[in-house]
């Protein structure tokens, strides 16, 4: 196994958790902008270092910057749908991002991927989609769900945006641990602007708030971390993918912890998303 996947792996684990913090978060508090920002302090703290000798700062710069961008807006977007999704089927849609980030591995990073590979891919989406059914046979779909699931759509497309903006900057000179710190910096000003501007409410000592925002930070940090390690070592066509199959972690925690529903084809799409993550690691 590579360098790549394993890495991709360590980032499923660290997804799953933090899906499941976010689920947590989004039934008990409506305030995004301030847990955006410890999250943020978390990352920066974790992530900081001193630039290494010959760093291409306008390339490292560049796409710090707009990867992180994608990074917070995508895991706003995502809060916001959680509260009207289960914690599984939010953490399914929001993966779907494998999808546009396979076509962009192949089309604009001109990367290849073996037929047992497109087999992986079609098993993801099989998976995907059965979940998807299987959800909607034992939940009530109101206008506020349907509102939800659109936040988590689009949060899906700016992630796909931010894995292939780490590849793309990688190949182009960006430094692999000094993005991600960015994207750390991106989390607390998005999380300052978005508390000020949107919410109205920048109380960054609330209780709740600041209790959620440490707890996510260490896996959101192990998030950019592991995913740019992953893009680094390996195809982003093969490592996004698998990185982004931790909705059955998720499923599982929501399930057995917070009690959502489930029905037969939910595991059914669970086994699935298994043998789709072997394949895509051959």
């Amino acid at each position: 196994m590579s360098l790549g996947i394993i890495f991709a792996l360590c980032c499923v684990l660290c997804s799953s958790t933090n899906d499941f913090i976010f689920k947590l978060y989004a039934v008990k508090s409506t305030k995004r902008g301030v847990l955006i920002f410890w999250i943020g302090i978390i990352m920066s703290l974790a992530l900081f270092r001193l630039p290494p000798e010959g760093i291409n700062y306008q390339a490292t710069i560049f796409y710090g910057l707009l990867s992180g961008f994608f990074s917070v807006t995508a895991n706003i977007l995502l809060i916001d749908g959680m509260r009207h999704q289960s914690a599984g089927f939010s953490s399914l849609i929001y993966r779907l991002n494998l999808i546009p980030t396979v076509l962009a591995g192949v089309i604009i990073l001109n990367e290849s991927l073996k037929t047992i590979q497109w087999c992986g891919i079609a098993c993801a989406l099989i998976a995907i989609v059965i979940f998807g059914i299987a959800d909607s046979k034992v939940n009530t779909w109101s206008k506020a769900a349907k509102t939800g699931l659109i936040m988590v759509i689009i949060a899906a497309l700016l992630r796909a945006a931010m894995g292939i903006t780490y590849k793309y900057g990688f190949l182009h000179g960006a430094d692999r641990i000094y993005v991600p710190w960015l994207n750390g910096i991106c989390w607390v000003i998005g999380g300052i602007l978005y508390a000020l501007l949107r919410e109205k409410d920048f109380n960054f000592l609330q209780k709740t708030t600041l209790k959620y925002g440490l707890f996510s930070g260490l896996p959101v940090v192990g998030i950019v971390f592991f995913m740019a390690l992953s893009v680094f070592y390996g195809d982003a066509s093969i490592v996004l993918p698998v990185a982004q199959m931790s909705f059955p972690l998720t499923f599982l925690l929501g399930h057995f912890i917070l009690k959502e529903k489930c029905n037969i084809f939910h595991f059914f799409s669970l086994g699935l998303a298994i043998i789709a993550v072997y394949l895509l690691s051959q």
